[in-house]
């Protein structure tokens, strides 16, 4: 597994899967402080500015999870 152990693949995936859900919820929630719809796509669906805050917690979570993949020699 290139020096990697079987608890940072594990840390590097729950590290993703959370970032995902943190976006998805920023995405699926119904927010006072929505913004201006920058996409629609119905009457009653589309793209909202505070979605994009979505993608920090998922780039952090990519981010940490890469962390956990890196060798132990690179620390």
């Amino acid at each position: 597994m290139n020096g990697r152990t079987h608890g940072s693949v594990l840390a590097a995936a729950t590290a993703v899967a959370l970032g995902t859900i943190a976006m998805a919820s920023f995405a699926a929630g119904n927010h006072r402080w929505g913004g201006a719809i920058l996409i629609r796509f119905s009457g009653s669906h589309g793209v909202h500015a505070s979605d994009l805050l979505g993608l920090v917690p998922f780039a952090a979570g990519l981010l940490l999870g890469a962390w956990c993949l890196r060798g132990r020699e690179a620390r």
